[in-house]
């Protein structure tokens, strides 16, 4: 029956439309259970999506000959779901290295959100950085990740930064960050009230969400004093 039914879904591709992982170990999950469950020298046959997966490794070789199928050796490796990375600054990427041995407040000075990158980075740097920073994570196996993006220092930094994850094909929570602003470097200035604007501009945004396909969603990063994260949350709830 199993064969059957992707047969029918393979019936349609001109070209090939599938791919077949013949061996190596999987790392799938186990609805009857809820626990994970490790299929050695198994067989898992995708396009976009599984579309089946095999505890044999011969399970499912009736498709390895299909012109619609790839078949890769897959024999000695590991299989597994997309790694999901729960906080993550991708506008930051382009400071990659930069400051390997530092403390934190010094690191939040020099490279956060309220140090010179507010007057240096243009959106395309955040357009860019947001970008690397998520194929770097698809590189590396992380393939859904909660983007905590405080660095949004304008409408177009924040549209900027949202567009950079769109176009890296991940899958994510991107949430706006929401907080004071550095207008200027001498004498130190902080816009306070940014938050007001930040939020009508959550407003807009989350009237086109979700985002490509629904691979990408709209959160909110409430990250300035505790009155005004009290604020915030009560906005994103209404």
């Amino acid at each position: 029956m199993l064969n059957f039914v992707l047969s029918l879904l393979l019936l349609g591709c001109s070209v090939q439309c599938a791919t077949l992982l013949r061996g190596g170990t999987f790392i799938t999950y186990s609805e009857s259970t809820s626990n994970l469950e490790i299929v050695d020298n198994g067989a898992m046959l995708f396009n976009d999506t599984i579309i089946a997966i095999s505890k044999t490794i011969d399970g499912l070789d009736s498709h390895s000959s299909d012109s619609n199928v790839k078949t890769v050796n897959t024999t000695g490796k590991i299989i597994s779901p997309g790694f999901i990375d729960t906080h993550r600054h991708t506008w930051q990427t382009a400071m990659r290295t930069l400051a390997p041995n530092i403390q934190l407040e010094s690191y939040s000075w020099q490279y956060g959100k309220t140090g010179p990158a507010a007057l240096i980075y243009t959106p395309e740097d955040t357009y860019i950085s947001t970008l690397m920073g998520n194929l770097e994570g698809l590189n590396a196996g992380v393939t859904t990740s909660l983007d905590f993006a405080h660095g949004m220092f304008s409408r177009a930094h924040a549209e900027a930064g949202l567009q950079g994850t769109i176009d890296s094909g991940a899958r994510a929570w991107w949430s706006y960050g929401v907080g004071p602003v550095v207008i200027n470097g001498d004498p130190y200035t902080v816009n306070a009230s940014a938050s007001i604007d930040q939020l009508a501009h959550i407003r807009e945004l989350a009237s086109k969400n979700p985002f490509n396909d629904g691979l990408v969603n709209l959160g909110i990063a409430a990250d300035p004093p505790t009155t005004e994260m009290v604020e915030t949350a009560q906005y994103g709830y209404s």
